[in-house]
């Protein structure tokens, strides 16, 4: 197993320092080998046993390797490299960059497209995507991009090659809820601006609103280990309607309501339900973006219940 890493990490630094010597291919190849094999094992291998250890979903990093060819220009290569997918190699070709551009000549652009590389991508760089299988697969990768930016790019060692490297995360640290306790659910409630009470006297597992809208919030599975503790609630509003007018609201919200349920029960009433699982851990913020779906979904059945209602039908919700 390797070394867990506490991302997000930046390193920089010079590959090559350069000099006044011009250096063949096979020179730069073996002064920059080693420590470009070493970056690339901490950018591009993902060992599939070290995943939620080693590396979480979520999980990227790139390199990128740079040399001067002009005070206003630059040409690079570089890696981008996701969890089980193959690495993104990009070489740059001046599209974003014209100075840049003008340092990348007609057989060196073949010799990229003759490596099997194709423009492509926002910038408009050569790209290609290379699977590396094993950890020394990272060496291959290496020679692949000192090849490119000495036979394509025409780095020859005078300039100091840069590198740039970034371990990143889509994910950050949060405080999460693994559970809920009728407290903790009455609170979330009245945060997100509803009214609300218990369902019954006594009763610590569901809430009802006191105030428009009208619906009933109810706790679900309980924890047997942990009695008060709950891993998920279901959001319900019942309205009895004429059966005409239920079914065309029915077919109206049907699968148009994000996270919500529309049915009519075995009593004839529509029912708009909406469940929200917390197991596993979900913070406060998803918890009230739910509710803002919640709202969003009641709104829309009053909506579509005034379209569909003849004005002298009686209507209740509940």
């Amino acid at each position: 197993m390797t070394e867990t890493v506490s991302r997000p990490v930046d390193d920089e630094g010079p590959l090559l320092a350069g000099g006044t010597q011009i250096l063949n291919p096979q020179a730069i190849l073996e002064q920059a080998l080693p420590a470009l094999t070493g970056h690339l094992e901490r950018v591009a291998w993902w060992p599939p046993a070290d995943g939620g250890t080693g590396w979480q979903i979520g999980d990227f990093s790139f390199c990128v390797l740079e040399f001067r060819v002009a005070a206003a220009a630059l040409l690079y290569a570089q890696v981008w490299s996701e969890p089980g997918e193959a690495v993104l190699v990009e070489v740059s070709s001046g599209a974003w960059s014209p100075p840049a551009g003008d340092h990348i000549p007609d057989a060196a652009r073949q010799a990229l497209l003759n490596r099997g590389f194709e423009t492509g991508g926002r910038a408009g760089n050569y790209r290609k995507l290379i699977q590396l299988a094993t950890k020394a697969d990272c060496r291959k990768l290496a020679r692949e991009l000192l090849a490119v930016l000495t036979e394509c790019l025409g780095y020859d060692g005078r300039a100091p090659l840069h590198y740039k490297l970034h371990l990143g995360q889509r994910t950050r640290p949060a405080r999460v809820f693994e559970s809920l306790t009728f407290d903790d659910f009455g609170r979330l409630l009245r945060a997100c601006g509803f009214t609300v009470e218990p369902a019954a006297e006594g009763n610590r597992e569901a809430y009802r609103t006191t105030g428009q809208p009208l619906f009933v919030a109810g706790l679900q599975c309980e924890s047997d280990e942990h009695a008060g503790h709950f891993s998920g609630f279901t959001l319900s509003l019942f309205a009895r309607l004429a059966p005409a007018v239920s079914t065309a609201v029915e077919q109206e919200l049907q699968g148009n309501l994000p996270f919500a349920q529309v049915f009519i029960d075995g009593d004839g009433d529509l029912c708009v339900r909406q469940h929200v699982f917390a197991g596993g851990g979900v913070t406060e913020s998803h918890l009230r973006a739910m509710l803002e779906f919640w709202r969003v979904a009641m709104r829309s059945t009053g909506e579509a219940i005034e379209k569909h209602a003849d004005v002298a039908d009686e209507r209740v919700l509940n």
